[in-house]
């Protein structure tokens, strides 16, 4: 069974492209790892302007998220392997993954790791 860190290593090795190598779908590994099934089978994108079109179907990004993994939390409720929800200053929101008590994020620059204050909230998975 492949680990979270494993995960986070193939990941920093993928070019970005929205609807496969995403902030998104990069949550959605780490996800798949504890739970059965895809947690992106409804979310079909291929471009920035068609994820913000979905995401604007939902409102936001965080409902987009909760319409899948249920309703937020607190982010001292996760751990390591949790689904958060970043700010960024540079582009809003983004999907990311607890690991070691960080926000591990996957950016159009790769994937970097965050401090914990800069989630909004949280999924247990």
């Amino acid at each position: 069974m492949t680990n979270l860190a494993a995960v986070i290593r193939d990941w920093s090795d993928r070019p970005f492209r929205y609807g496969l190598t995403d902030c998104c779908q990069f949550a959605a590994d780490a996800v798949r790892l504890r739970r059965p099934g895809d947690p992106m089978r409804r979310f079909c994108y291929s471009d920035e302007d068609s994820a913000r079109a979905l995401v604007n179907q939902y409102g936001s990004l965080r409902d987009a998220i909760a319409s899948e993994l249920g309703k937020p939390v607190d982010v001292s409720e996760t751990t390591d392997g949790d689904v958060l929800l970043v700010d960024s200053p540079v582009f809003g929101q983004a999907a990311a993954i607890r690991y070691r008590g960080r926000c591990i994020v996957r950016t159009a620059t790769g994937v970097t790791d965050w401090p914990l204050s800069r989630a909004v909230c949280g999924w247990r998975v």
